[in-house]
């Protein structure tokens, strides 16, 4: 009998502590630890980033569907036939009207389109600064490119969809960077704002594609900041990925190891090993090493398919 009563209260003290750490008393501070348990040993975390540098990254239209509202009557938009001409980038530019297409420039459908209800910040370099902010009047086509031609966004603006494809006409060298835009001569920083709030009129899933539900929108003073840093840092899927991509980066810690990669990366000789796709092998993600990441990747080109299987 001594011997039952003694494992009752025992059976009652464990009852008890049960009890108490339900309800919250007693209960200790209990920290958990934001390293993988495999990196704790002493090992720094091994990571190899492979950038995707396929032609597609040179658009600045988002899904890929838009890609069907840049032809030109019956005409694939790569065959070349314009409404007009420009020069952009030292060439000239196959420009489609606007008529029928707005909303190409409208943040309603194009995701990569530049959107005033999103800040755009220019992007961080490896030694923990950003790139400077734009000047409206003399933003470079391309901000991560030092000797970038500049132009005046209040007066020389294009919605460039696809600056990247090259053709021959007239024993000329043509940039396609097929546009859209109101006016051939000359344009101030616009978008298309799309008439959401008017449900009688625009209402219907097909409305989003007429133009009869977009607004021509100037850029107004307050978005002039915001639209230059868009232009130049984040116009194009290229130039989107490189700032998300530094951004991620720039918080990453120096223990980490980092190598580098592109998907078109011809063949070539990576710490003695003949190798495509990769750029630079796995470093120390710190000093010297850290800023040949960020400046292997703010130098990449888009160029090229998509190889993806191969590039693994």
């Amino acid at each position: 009998m001594n011997a039952k009563r003694h494992n009752h209260r025992f059976l009652h003290a464990g009852i008890f502590l049960a009890a108490v750490l339900a309800t919250g008393h007693l209960r200790a501070e209990v920290t958990i630890s934001q390293i993988p348990l495999f990196v704790i040993g002493g090992v720094s975390p091994n990571l190899m980033f492979v950038l995707d540098d396929s032609g597609s990254m040179t658009w600045g239209f988002m899904p890929d569907e838009l890609d069907e509202a840049l032809t030109y009557e019956n005409y694939d938009r790569y065959v070349g036939n314009c409404d007009g001409y420009y020069r952009f980038d030292d060439q000239w530019v196959c420009s489609l009207d606007t008529d029928g297409r707005e909303y190409i420039a409208s943040p309603w459908l194009n995701n990569q389109y530049f959107d005033p209800e999103k800040t755009y910040t220019p992007p961080p370099q490896a030694d923990g600064g950003r790139f400077p902010d734009i000047d409206f009047n003399s933003a470079p086509e391309d901000g991560y490119d030092g000797n970038s031609n500049r132009i005046d966004l209040a007066t020389e603006y294009r919605a460039v969809m696809d600056d990247y494809y090259y053709y021959g006409r007239w024993g000329d060298t043509y940039l396609y960077g097929v546009t859209v835009s109101p006016n051939a001569e000359s344009s101030s920083a616009f978008y298309y704002k799309f008439k959401e709030d008017d449900s009688e009129e625009c209402g219907d899933p097909e409305d989003v594609y007429r133009d009869a539900c977009y607004d021509y929108t100037i850029v107004t003073d307050d978005q002039k900041q915001n639209f230059a840093n868009w232009f130049s840092y984040y116009r194009t899927r290229m130039m989107t990925a490189k700032a998300g991509v530094g951004i991620a980066f720039s918080r990453q810690p120096e223990s980490l190891r980092v190598g580098f990669g592109t998907i078109n990366q011809d063949s070539h000789n990576v710490d003695g090993e003949n190798t495509g796709t990769l750029r630079r092998g796995v470093r120390d993600f710190k000093g010297a090493e850290r800023e040949e990441f960020f400046r292997l990747l703010y130098a990449s080109e888009p160029d090229g398919g998509t190889p993806l299987r191969g590039a693994l």
